[in-house]
């Protein structure tokens, strides 16, 4: 009887199951190694926001219940390059990260993007050089509706500092009692992005730039952002510009202090800065101090400085001013630069000592009472039929010779 022989296994279909095996395989460590998006909350699921965000995965939701955040995980939080949304479920005024003095709150370093977002908590009491809460480095992250409070930065940004190239979108946030040498709140270098709807309180620059301090060519837009009382002790009691190419657009500058440009100072710019529709008020050390820069300002209100003109120039700079209001500043109303169609009358605030810029219902800044057809400065309609504060048959003319003049 012929014997059988044992059939010899498919060499090539064991090489192929192999292959397939192999791939099965680095496929599953591959997915261990980075989570799919998931929708995790803290402390529920994760015991810090740092681990919440790794648990998420690049795409996921990280809620954050109210409380009080301290310690590690919960300071120096890095994204990884990941893109994910962390918001807090209760709002900034019950969700607080409070730093302690040891570092920063958030670090964005790998590339993250305008879907990396930080939305609704108060950060305080970060310390660090460059960026006291949050520091971005050729990252462009969005951060909404929060408060940042009591930060500081050594160097640069006492809240916030953007490099190398990063566009941070900041909307609907207050920055309050921050500090740092320059930039009490906020310092952009070489970075651009957008900045929106924001309050600047009370920060401080023991040299520039007492809320915000732009360079080498930061193209930033700020819009419809309020800065009050804001201080600096060298330039730019709210904003200081060198080489920068950003927008002011609909802003209010009020009760800002500084030796020169209470308001903003603006110096050396390749493109100039440009200033539309915004409230100078109130300030000291001149509205705006303009050194050898060349900024376009239109439809705006210079009125009442404590200690200089609305508006001062240095240097061999030629502002571009048109249809703006200068009046009751005290180192006087005269312009400098290139100038034409301004009037020079009282644009009758509601109560600007007291910081409120909108306007009495007879104002001329209003839209049909100009010889422009156009609403000029940040300000609205917000109280009746009013004397100018200066008329000395009216309680306001009491104010403004009484205001502070520290």
């Amino acid at each position: 009887m012929p014997m059988t022989m044992p059939m010899r296994p498919n060499e090539n279909g064991m090489r192929a199951r192999t292959a397939a095996a192999v791939l099965a395989l680095a496929v599953l460590v591959t997915a261990a190694g980075r989570a799919p998006a998931a929708t995790v909350h803290v402390p529920a699921d994760q015991p810090t926001i740092q681990a919440g965000i790794d648990a998420a995965g690049d795409g996921g939701t990280v809620i954050v219940a109210p409380g009080m955040y301290t310690g590690t995980g919960n300071r120096d939080i890095d994204f990884g390059g990941m893109n994910v949304t962390l918001v807090s479920s209760g709002g900034a005024a019950s969700t607080v990260i409070d730093c302690e003095g040891l570092g920063c709150a958030f670090f964005f370093h790998t590339g993250e993007d305008s879907t990396s977002t930080i939305d609704g908590f108060t950060v305080r009491n970060g310390l660090a050089d460059w960026g006291g809460a949050v520091r971005c480095q050729g990252a462009s992250p969005t951060i909404q509706n929060c408060v940042f409070e009591s930060n500081e930065a050594s160097l640069g940004g006492g809240a916030i500092h953007a490099e190398s190239s990063s566009a941070p979108t900041v909307e609907d946030c207050v920055f309050a009692g921050n500090t740092s040498c320059s930039g009490g709140a906020i310092y952009h270098s070489g970075a651009a992005g957008a900045v929106q709807r924001c309050t600047f309180n009370g920060n401080t620059a023991t040299e520039r730039g007492g809320a915000a301090y732009l360079s080498f060519i930061a193209e930033t837009t700020f819009r419809e952002c309020v800065f009050q009382g804001n201080t600096a002790a060298s330039g730019g009691g709210a904003v200081y510009s060198v080489n920068a190419e950003s927008v002011f657009d609909g802003c209010t500058f009020v009760g800002n202090v500084a030796p020169t440009g209470g308001g903003a100072y603006v110096q050396a710019n390749y493109t100039p800065p440009e200033f539309l529709r915004c409230t100078f008020a109130d300030n000291e050390g001149g509205g705006l101090y303009s050194l050898q820069a060349d900024p376009v300002i239109s439809y705006c209100v210079f009125a009442f400085d404590r200690t200089e003109a609305g508006i001062v120039c240095a240097g061999s700079g030629v502002p571009e001013i048109t249809h703006s209001f200068f009046f009751g500043n005290a180192g006087g109303d005269s312009l400098c630069g290139d100038h034409s169609d301004n009037v020079f009358e009282d644009p009758l605030f509601c109560d600007v000592f007291a910081g409120n810029v909108d306007y009495c219902s007879n104002s001329p800044c209003l839209v049909g009472a100009n010889p422009w057809g156009e609403e000029v400065g940040s300000g609205s309609e917000g109280c009746p039929d009013c004397d100018s504060p200066v008329d000395m048959s009216t309680w306001g003319s009491v104010k403004w010779m009484y205001r502070p003049r520290e």
